[in-house]
């Protein structure tokens, strides 16, 4: 059972990327972390993509997030108001938190 109410459409993951950058901008930098933040960013889009394609659970995804964390993002936050604006159904908040 797909999360997404429509499956097609990928602006959600658009909105990911630049949010998580936008965070990165304003995130403490480490001249000794060779931490490419593009990556990490594509990295990040890719499990929420794995999660959209029934690969992953919300709840392993948010573990992902809380791994790998971006100052100032919080995953639950984003995917619930996904879920407002009618991208996810609310069956992706279930485990979530």
């Amino acid at each position: 059972m797909s999360l997404l109410c429509n499956p097609v459409n990928q602006a959600h993951i658009d909105d990911l990327k630049d949010r998580l950058s936008g965070h990165l901008v304003f995130a403490p930098y480490d001249p000794f972390d060779d931490t490419n933040e593009l990556r990490v960013v594509r990295k990040l889009a890719g499990i929420v993509r794995a999660m959209d394609k029934g690969v992953l659970s919300p709840n392993a995804v948010q573990k992902s997030f809380t791994e790998h964390p971006i100052p100032g993002f919080c995953f639950e936050r984003w995917l619930r108001e996904m879920v407002e604006e009618g991208i996810y159904s609310d069956t992706a908040l279930k485990g979530v938190a």
